[in-house]
């Protein structure tokens, strides 16, 4: 019996042993088990935060899709206004020529106007002269003829006198 209890003895301790060792294990496959929940957990979350990161991302690329799409529309619009401005610019210039032309050419015929204007002018002031002198030639011409007048009257009447003094010595 002595013998029977010392194997039941050992039996006993190697179970309790093996129980322990059991308990053991079984206490690190908890401990590992909950570590590994706790890393699906933290693996879990970090998904979901690079989810919403994607989901942020993928917001930020259509909007800047969209900006894009609109910095190209005004990028054509104002190459399309740039070509109108350099259009508009070179009939400005067109036009600039064509006036500078027609101020030269006018210039030309205001300087060739002042000039005859000037000469018009003197000429103007020439006849303007000659009438006044033409008006005291007139004046004379007048006071001559008139003195003519008298003169001839006076001799008309002399000559009627001496008739009839010839007359009258007859």
């Amino acid at each position: 019996m002595k013998h029977d209890n010392r194997k039941l003895e050992k039996n006993l301790v190697k179970k309790s042993i093996k129980i322990d060792a059991l308990d053991l294990a079984n206490g690190r496959k908890r401990s590992r088990s909950i570590t590994e929940s706790i890393e699906a957990d933290n693996l879990h979350d970090d998904i979901f935060l690079l989810e919403q990161q994607l989901v942020r991302k993928q917001r930020e690329i259509i909007l800047a899709q969209e900006q894009l799409r609109e910095m190209s529309s005004l990028s054509h619009n104002v190459v399309h206004d740039l070509k109108t401005a350099r259009q508009r610019h070179t009939l400005t210039k067109r036009e600039t020529k064509a006036l500078e032309q027609k101020i030269d050419t006018l210039s030309k015929k205001l300087y060739k106007l002042t000039g005859d204007t000037q000469q018009a002018e003197e000429n103007y002031k020439k006849t303007h002269t000659h009438l006044q002198l033409m008006e005291k030639e007139k004046t004379k011409l007048d006071k001559v003829r008139s003195i003519i007048f008298f003169l001839f009257c006076f001799l008309k009447i002399s000559l009627h006198f001496y008739r009839l003094s010839m007359k009258n010595v007859h």
